[in-house]
């Protein structure tokens, strides 16, 4: 993903720790990314299309560590790793899923 996109997607997930994605602005958007706000409207045409990627980027990151997840040992110890895998993905963007 190019630099200025992954400051975007980043500073989404960084905003939406605290708030929902309707009490988000592009303006704040652009500040935590330390962009200007015209930036980030040459990646997205509007801040729905914006939280749209932002979910589905999300999404592709939390797969990818799944896969990562060791599925060795006993059920309970792969169903733990599991869970924490999810519990660490999650909790950072919760507002963003509704968590």
């Amino acid at each position: 993903m190019e630099s200025k996109k992954q400051a975007i997607f980043q500073a989404v997930l960084t905003l939406l720790q605290d708030r929902s994605p309707s009490e988000i602005t592009g303006s704040e958007i652009a500040k935590k990314a330390g962009i200007g706000k015209g930036t980030v409207y040459e990646y997205f045409t509007s801040k729905e299309e914006l939280i749209v990627f932002t979910v589905q980027e999300a999404i592709e990151n939390h797969l990818k560590n799944l896969q990562s997840v060791d599925l060795s040992g006993a059920f309970e110890q792969i169903c733990r790793r599991v869970f924490l895998c999810f519990q660490q993905d999650f909790s950072s963007c919760r507002l963003l899923f509704g968590l």
